[in-house]
């Protein structure tokens, strides 16, 4: 190995760990990693900043050696590392779909990377600042300390991640414990409280192997010891050996707790089986929006919702990409018939164009069911505005599931235009940032990028479910379900006069298209975070994609049957919803773990030691026992 290059490994040795940690950590989720994976990689950065600690002490007073590296410098490698390697697939979505030259795509990709690095690298800094505290006013750091505050700032800045500017919690901590023991903290406290116990568990295990390191080195420090000297070093080696026994138990005993609460049921089956028709139509991402291609998809739609009739047929998200109204007629009649001959519900995703007015009259408000403004009832003002021209009309565009029954979908050919019927519509009410809406200042940036509809209108926080024979279906759209606590409303449904909950969502169902992200590890990654969600609200859950994947999810979070991704079917299933909350539903959320969270950073404040009147005499009095 060349001199230099030993060198600048030595040199930089931690923090090029700390990289090498962070790519190494996202392999731990879908498709490739595991839960012990990700402990160990977690419990690698836990050491890594342990050790920065330790090394801050010993630089205290020693200003000719070199500095260590900076807690934040290692946090924000290893977030690099982490998400740099974990959500790749943005780059394919911005320059094979949205047309942004490759450089500057990577470039975009690199800089959001970094972005959502700054978290993990606030989360070692304030855990850091804290133990250095106790470091600088006692020259001892306890292992309870370093443990609450790592578990204490990573879970709260993955909650500050999943929070400020709308949020982007993908690859959380908490889903790579799906499977795991940890998985049993999800109905308790959420995503979040499994990150707190893995974090609780990785800083655990890495004071205890701190501590053996240390015996170990002592031991091979002092083999030679004589005989005068060598029984007072047993005992301080068996005492560094022992001390980390607590910490050993400590983390077992996280685990053992997530384990024993995974055995739990708390849900069960309510009301009749429905049966459902999940529809793949593996439809190419630029091809969607092309005129003619897009008249094909919506063909080749409707031969696979009249090939497969059942309670209800869900199609994915943007299925159609116009609006239901200016469908061909053809195709409207279609399905018209073949409601009305197998008395199926169709769910199709589709946006939905509200016409509006700019500058609306006074006294008339804009319908965003209809479209049409709604008369005033003031005469006065009435007559104010019946003289002036109407403003011209502009288009408001959601992305929407809208439903069509034998009931709510007449005949186009015999129907009367003037009285349509109203039909159930879910609005996407969390929106993707650049590629939903566009944030203030940002627009100069969406012109170099051909997403169309591209600045989406926002749908209500509350929104009707779907009954559907016994069950009810609560809907949302693509990453909305990475917001898992946007979905208790609708599960937990509304408070009677006894303190209990009645009419919740008994089944989930999600729709997506991740067609803008390729053949990536998007989509596995898309459907262990759905996972979760089943985890948490101990609810079924259905998913229709474009590409993948589409899938059913049992209550206890199992895929019990899937679809390859990147191929055209049909998954059909026969499903029954489950009632019942768990306490995560009950108290309504992240609430809990951020208390938790904030009450451990703050017993991190506290002094090392407690003083009371005579406490100085105590200690010079056990000092002086022989």
């Amino acid at each position: 190995m060349p001199r230099f290059l030993g060198r600048f490994l030595k040199n930089h040795r931690a923090t090029l760990t700390a990289l090498a940690l962070g790519i190494a950590h996202a392999f731990t989720f879908a498709p490739w990693g595991s839960d012990w994976l990700e402990l160990l990689v977690l419990t690698g950065f836990a050491g890594l900043l342990l050790s920065a600690i330790g090394q801050h002490a010993q630089q205290h007073g020693h200003a000719h050696r070199r500095p260590p590296p900076g807690p934040f410098r290692l946090g924000l490698l290893f977030g690099i590392g982490w998400f740099t390697a974990g959500i790749g697939w943005v780059y394919i979505s911005m320059h094979h779909y949205g047309g942004v030259a490759a450089p500057l795509a990577a470039l975009a990709t690199l800089l959001f990377a970094t972005y959502l690095a700054l978290y993990p690298a606030l989360g070692a800094w304030l855990c850091s600042r804290l133990c250095r505290r106790q470091l600088d006013a006692t020259r001892h750091l306890s292992a309870w300390r370093f443990i609450l505050a790592f578990g204490g700032a990573i879970t709260l800045a993955e909650l500050a991640r999943g929070w400020v500017l709308t949020g982007f919690p993908w690859l959380g901590i908490g889903y790579a414990h799906v499977e795991g023991a940890l998985a049993g903290l999800a109905p308790i406290g959420g995503v979040y409280l499994i990150t707190l116990g893995a974090a609780l568990t990785a800083a655990s295990l890495a004071v205890a192997a701190h501590r053996l390191l240390a015996h170990l080195r002592h031991v091979r420090r002092n083999s030679l010891d004589t005989p005068e000297n060598l029984r007072p070093q047993r005992n301080l080696r068996t005492s560094r050996a022992a001390s980390a026994l607590p910490c050993l138990l400590a983390a077992l005993g996280v685990m053992v707790v997530g384990g024993a609460l995974r055995t739990k049921q708390w849900s069960h089956p309510t009301g009749k089986s429905i049966s459902v028709s999940l529809l793949q139509g593996n439809v190419p991402q630029q091809m969607k929006f092309d005129p003619g291609p897009a008249a094909l998809a919506r063909q080749q739609y409707l031969e696979m919702i009249e090939a497969n009739p059942a309670d209800l047929v869900l199609l994915p998200e943007t299925a159609w990409t116009t609006r239901w109204e200016a469908t061909e007629p053809a195709l409207q009649r279609r399905l018209h018939r073949f409601l009305a001959s197998t008395h199926s519900t169709v769910a199709l995703g589709l946006p939905r164009f509200v016409q509006v007015h700019e500058n609306n009259p006074r006294g008339a408000q804009a319908s965003r069911f209809t479209g049409a403004p709604t008369e005033a009832h003031d005469s006065e003002a009435s007559e104010a505005v019946s003289d002036t021209p109407p403003p011209p009309p502009v288009w408001q565009v959601s992305n929407s599931v809208e439903v069509f029954t034998a009931d709510t979908l007449p005949d186009p050919l015999t129907a009367d235009t003037q009285h349509t019927p109203v039909r159930y519509h879910y609005d996407k009410r969390h929106l993707v940032p650049f590629g939903e809406f566009i944030p203030e200042g940002f627009h100069w940036f969406m012109t170099l990028m051909n997403i169309p509809l591209g600045d989406q209108a926002r749908g209500p926080a509350q929104q009707p479910l779907l009954p559907i024979s016994s069950q009810r279906i609560g809907f949302n759209i693509c990453y909305e379900d990475i917001f898992g606590e946007e979905l208790l409303s609708q599960v937990k449904g509304t408070r009677n006069g006894k303190g209990t909950y009645t009419g919740g969502a008994t089944i989930l169902a999600n729709l997506t298209n991740l067609g803008w992200f390729g053949n990536s590890h998007a989509l596995p990654q898309h459907l262990q975070i759905a996972r979760m969600r089943a985890l948490e609200t101990a609810r079924p859950i259905i998913r229709a994609t474009n590409t993948g994947m589409t899938a059913v999810i049992s209550a206890r979070g199992i895929v019990q049957i899937r679809l390859r991704p990147h191929e055209t079917g049909t998954l059909k299933a026969t499903l029954q919803g489950h009632t019942g909350l768990t306490p995560y539903v009950r108290l309504g959320g992240n609430a809990p773990v951020l208390g938790l969270s904030l009450a451990m950073l703050a017993i991190g404040t506290l002094p090392s030691r407690l003083r009371w009147p005579g406490a100085a005499a105590h200690r010079k009095r056990r000092h002086r026992r022989p």
